[in-house]
């Protein structure tokens, strides 16, 4: 090889290490590599055709009202609503600080662009291992800091699983092969689990047997429910939800007709075939947060899945 030859090559090189540096170096953030295609973070842009929460796909990812997500999981101090895509201050010991990757894993989300023609990152990531399953959550997914949950998305409901825009279901593509929620084949066999009792209508008392002591109550029923369950405890100990017993079994008609011991608090839970649902909220601090689970009555326990509850 040639001088000359030997030098053209070192400056291709030099040229392509260059290049690699500046896409990575452009990609770092959300602006301006995403933003060419899916427009600012700020705005209502969407490849899709989605409609966003009050316009905004920032707003999106941060209410309250919608997804919730930590700030901290996606920005780091100062960058000025432009997201960092694989590092962010994160919110140890919770999640640690890798941006948005905490949601849309890297190597699933380059394979889902270069599935759709968008070839760009092959200039520098030519070698990536293959992505996780859609059925494997991806790290900040079922979290307390977001309420981003379920990946396989069973749920057709505003508010649930991955569903955050106003005009549809469709959830992300983790694994990059096109194929979303339970259309992909990881995702065969994930059902929605019930939801909450009483959400759609509050639990009423709407008689009371003095003989027997015998409570009759309407409530509105949960979804992906089959049948009903009280849970129960003594007043004394409502704050911290001790429970002391179940009642199992109380069909799923929206009233129904029990005895528990005097002085006691009780709150309905919806079940299925093999899972509870949630047992509401309480207010602790100012924010309304998830009732614990009773984990000592085996009496009709089942497991809970909040992930993949069946409504916002």
């Amino acid at each position: 090889m040639t001088r000359k030859s030997s030098l053209a090559v070192m400056l291709g090189a030099g040229l392509f290490g260059l290049l690699c540096a500046s896409s990575a170096l452009a990609y770092d953030q959300y602006n301006p590599g995403c933003s060419s295609c899916h427009g600012a973070f700020t705005d209502s842009t969407s490849t899709k055709g989605s409609t966003f929460p009050g316009g905004d796909k920032h707003a999106m990812h941060r209410s309250s009202q919608n997804m919730s997500t930590d700030c901290k999981l996606c920005h780091k101090l100062g960058d000025g609503n432009n997201p960092f895509i694989g590092s962010s201050d994160g919110n140890l010991p919770l999640n640690p600080g890798i941006g948005c990757t905490g949601c849309h894993p890297a190597a699933g989300l380059r394979l889902h662009h270069v599935s759709s023609g968008t070839i760009v990152c092959l200039d520098c990531h030519s070698n990536d291992p293959p992505p996780a399953a859609e059925n494997v959550k991806p790290v900040y997914y079922g979290t307390a800091d977001t309420k981003a949950a379920n990946p396989c998305n069973p749920t057709a409901a505003v508010g649930v699983n991955e569903n955050w825009t106003t005009n549809g279901f469709e959830g992300t593509d983790t694994d990059g092969d096109l194929l979303y929620d339970m259309a992909d084949p990881d995702c065969s066999g994930v059902a929605a689990t019930p939801g909450e009792a009483g959400k759609t209508a509050s639990m009423l008392v709407t008689g009371y047997n003095k003989a027997s002591g015998a409570l009759t109550i309407s409530y509105g029923v949960a979804c992906a429910t089959t049948t009903n369950h009280i849970e129960h405890g003594l007043i004394a100990n409502v704050k911290t939800y001790t429970y002391a017993g179940q009642v199992c079994a109380l069909g799923n008609t929206g009233t129904a007709t029990f005895t528990v011991p005097d002085g006691s608090f009780f709150l309905v839970v919806a079940d299925s075939a093999t899972n509870e649902g949630s047992y509401g909220k309480r207010r602790t601090s100012g924010a309304l947060t998830e009732r614990p689970e009773d984990t000592t009555s085996a009496t009709c326990q089942k497991p809970q899945d909040l992930a993949t509850r069946c409504d916002p």
